[in-house]
């Protein structure tokens, strides 16, 4: 038997110092909503289906507990985040997120400049935890 050895998590002062944006836990553990499209939590995962890799996103209304967008590619990349929040802007037939606050974890993905120019752009609110 072989242990894998994997790499130690990174800490949030490192996280804050490298590269892209490290927004405030505005969400704070309060997993409810009074209405819909308050507040959504989003997160990217890996599904190992063969050989293959498949990176999974997703936005869930903590309204409902609903997932209202998923999207799918074999790469885990700032234009899978973009998709998703855009997929789920247009479920809910909004024309703009002002108000909606989107909380994720703080991956690279949602550190990044596409991420902070996104939500400039369609006027969500983000947190990080």
């Amino acid at each position: 038997m072989k242990a894998k050895v994997r790499q130690p998590k990174t800490t949030h002062e490192a996280k804050e110092q490298s590269a892209g944006y490290v927004y405030k836990n505005l969400l704070n553990r309060d997993f409810d909503a009074v209405h819909p499209n308050q507040k959504w939590v989003t997160d990217m995962t890996e599904v190992l289906m063969g050989q293959e890799k498949l990176y999974i996103s997703a936005v869930m209304d903590l309204f409902n507990r609903e997932v209202i967008a998923f999207e799918m590619s074999s790469s885990p990349n700032k234009e899978l985040i973009k998709a998703t929040i855009k997929a789920a802007q247009k479920k809910q037939k909004l024309d703009t997120l002002e108000g909606v606050l989107i909380h994720s974890d703080q991956g690279r993905v949602y550190r990044s400049h596409m991420y902070r120019n996104l939500g400039k752009e369609v006027h969500f609110i983000p947190s990080m935890s």
